[in-house]
């Protein structure tokens, strides 16, 4: 049994990690044109760009969700599921995954 949580433990923690390269890579990626740019030059920037932006979107929604493994790990490891603590965490959870994918 401890095997098991020191192996979800680490697991968890790798996520956590991982989770915040992915999102600092992804704004890496994509500089993009400038906010004031013209419809068509994003337009265009997406079609000479298209693997760097679908990889940073990829990166952009995984890196959230894996940081909310970690978070969920934790509120389960602590058994902390029906506290407000827990609850908040998973709520939080829910804001940032929507966020994100949005």
């Amino acid at each position: 049994m401890k095997r098991r949580i020191r192996l979800v433990c680490l697991l968890a923690g790798i996520s956590g990690i991982l989770g915040v390269l992915l999102i600092g890579e992804s704004f890496k990626i994509n500089q993009g044109p400038p906010l004031t740019s013209s419809d068509a030059v994003f337009l265009a920037y997406a079609n000479t760009h298209s693997t760097p932006v679908l990889l940073g979107s990829f990166m952009q929604a995984a890196g959230p969700a894996l940081i909310i493994a970690f978070a969920l790990t934790l509120v389960s490891l602590t058994r902390s599921e029906r506290r407000v603590s827990g609850l908040l965490t998973i709520f939080g959870a829910g804001v940032l995954m929507t966020t994100s994918l949005m």
